[in-house]
């Protein structure tokens, strides 16, 4: 099991380079954040925008897209817990200019002692988790 953040999702709903072994991971099921959630739902409306759905069109398919994906995934809240781990890594990692939702995501990693399924380059850096992808 392990912890999955949007970057590794879109690079599976995009099938870009790499899908294949985030297809795996996902299979053997995971966690997420709600927070990864409410941001893997932006980027795919947004790109649904792009290719020239409108707004609710774009919301219903990405709605669809990512119940497909979240039956293999746990939803996790945010705690308090992941709260104050996604604080620290945000001010002690400031140099890598880590997002919130990357440090929403290394903290519910660290919380549930999984991997972080990614491919974000700088969260690689972060030496309290461990980052696959």
């Amino acid at each position: 099991m392990a912890v999955f953040d949007t970057f590794a999702l879109v690079k599976l709903l995009k099938k870009e380079k790499g899908y294949e072994a985030v297809t795996e991971m996902l299979l053997c099921k995971g966690i997420i954040s709600e927070a990864t959630l409410y941001e893997l739902t932006y980027v795919t409306v947004r790109d649904l925008l792009a290719q020239g759905f409108s707004l609710n069109e774009s919301i219903h398919k990405a709605s669809e897209i990512i119940s497909s994906i979240s039956e293999y995934l746990h939803r996790e809240v945010l705690s308090d817990r992941i709260m104050h781990y996604a604080v620290y890594f945000k001010i002690k990692y400031n140099k890598l200019n880590l997002s919130h939702f990357d440090c929403i995501a290394l903290a519910t990693a660290k919380v549930f002692s999984q991997p972080l399924v990614s491919g974000e380059k700088g969260l690689a850096q972060v030496k309290e988790v461990k980052v696959v992808g």
